[in-house]
């Protein structure tokens, strides 16, 4: 009987440890052997990617893991506090060891992309901010991450505001969906709003990056239709002002086009863009009037109604 028992012990305990899935390691570690060059840095722990950055995309960002097996399929994260503003999963490049310009070894793999993927990392200016880059083996369950901290410093000729979930009903960001007149129809907008951001003057660009779906929604929605009437209007092309989305800096009113500024605005004019590409973004211009300013208030509604582009343009704006 006690062999009997011990027997059956013994398959329990063989049959929990099969049913227990470990975790699986990450495939090979960062290769630190790289030398960065003009156009390219490399990826490692604790590395000041960039002492001034402006996500200007002048240069990429490489990630080169080295000793990959085969069967590995990687894929990588960039993320600040929790949030992800850069993914990956697709197939990395092959490289030799010690040479990622180098295809014909399977020893190693890399993936590299531009530093303007990381523009909506929120930072103020001159900020050093932490970047957590994490990579794990996508084909595999219970893979571990393995993650790295690297670091940048923005310089002082943008700040940004993110503009995520976390951000809705708070002073950051709302979005209204009320019914009005009788409930014939239904007035949908979204505010979004970043206060006391420190810039230095007119050099400053004040970025409010849009990471919130059903923000971004009013904002696109303002694009779809350029009249802020009730009656159709044409889809927005660059240049466009967007009426539909008013904005103000320090309580004033400012134009907001679409994608670029038209070429008859004033460059020295205070104005806005709203950028649809990637996460949307809204790009206060500051202008001669914020040379001597350190800090403003920016905000914007998207999927504005005719009553709320009145107040902020006047009526004449709506002729």
């Amino acid at each position: 009987m006690k062999h009997t028992r011990a027997v059956a012990g013994l398959l329990i305990a063989a049959l929990a440890l099969s049913m227990a899935a470990p975790a699986m390691a990450a495939p090979g570690s960062i290769d630190t052997t790289q030398t960065d060059t003009t156009d390219t840095v490399y990826i490692a722990d604790q590395k000041v990617i960039d002492s001034s950055f402006n996500a200007s995309g002048a240069y990429e960002w490489n990630l080169t893991v080295q000793s990959v097996p085969d069967a590995a399929d990687l894929a990588m994260n960039v993320s600040h506090d929790g949030v992800t503003y850069y993914s990956y999963s697709g197939d990395f490049s092959d490289y030799a060891d010690g040479d990622p310009d180098t295809t014909a070894s399977t020893t190693g793999e890399y993936h590299a992309f531009s530093g303007a993927k990381l523009s909506s990392v929120p930072m103020g200016i001159s900020e050093n901010v932490t970047l957590n880059v994490t990579y794990w083996n996508a084909s595999a369950d219970n893979a571990t991450p393995t993650t790295v901290q690297v670091f940048v410093e923005n310089t002082d000729e943008r700040t940004v505001a993110y503009i995520g979930s976390s951000a809705l009903d708070t002073d950051m960001a709302s979005v209204t969906n009320t019914s009005k007149w009788l409930g014939l129809s239904t007035e949908n907008f979204a505010d979004v709003s970043a206060e006391n951001r420190d810039v230095n003057g007119s050099n400053t660009d004040v970025v409010v990056a849009l990471g919130e779906d059903s923000v971004v929604d009013q904002f696109a929605s303002a694009t779809e239709d350029t009249n802020p009437l009730p009656v159709l209007g044409a889809e927005a092309e660059s240049g466009d002002r967007l009426l539909g989305a008013p904005a103000t800096v320090s309580g004033t009113a400012v134009p907001v086009y679409f994608e670029s500024a038209p070429d008859d605005a004033n460059k020295s004019a205070t104005y806005a863009i709203y950028s649809s590409s990637g996460t949307p973004t809204l790009t206060y211009n500051l202008g001669k009037d914020y040379d001597d300013r350190s800090s403003v208030d920016v905000s914007a509604t998207g999927g504005a109604g005719f009553g709320a582009v009145a107040d902020a343009y006047g009526y004449m704006a709506l002729v």
